[in-house]
């Protein structure tokens, strides 16, 4: 046996034990490597980066607006107002807040900074996420042009 190739001992083989090179044997080189286009790398970013759902994110937005109703309501029945009283005011701020949420989407840019900057259980939600994403995208690509 030469460099771990061939028989331990010839001893029973039949053979001599010498061991030769397969002539026909054809060596392929190394594989070429594709590397991606900068066409590719953006078709695979785009598909990589989901755009958020909207109907979840309004889902989102009205269950806020619902959450601070009912502290509100909660606030008021601990001053120890009448149902007919709470019900009023409380209608009264979630109009005030539908109003703000329908001036904050006009001005989708504040939206979104108002989704950035707010803090609750959904900030690992892959909505919230695709959104933070998008945005720090925008801002580089924003940042990548003015150069």
């Amino acid at each position: 046996m030469y460099n771990g190739i061939g028989l331990q001992t010839a001893r029973g083989s039949g053979t001599n034990g010498y061991v030769q090179r397969n002539l026909s044997f054809v060596h392929v080189g190394k594989p070429k490597i594709d590397y991606k286009t900068e066409e590719e790398i953006r078709r695979f970013e785009s598909e990589y980066i989901k755009a958020p759902n909207e109907e979840i994110l309004e889902h989102h937005r009205k269950r806020k607006i619902e959450v601070q109703c009912l502290e509100l309501e909660e606030k008021l029945e601990k001053k120890g107002l009448t149902e007919d009283q709470i019900q009023k005011r409380v209608d009264e701020y979630r109009q005030e807040l539908q109003q703000k949420m329908k001036k904050a989407l006009e001005n989708r840019k504040e939206f979104i900074d108002e989704i950035l900057q707010s803090k609750g259980d959904h900030d690992n939600d892959d909505y919230h996420v695709g959104i933070k994403t998008k945005r720090s995208n925008l801002t580089y690509l924003q940042c990548l042009t003015r150069m």
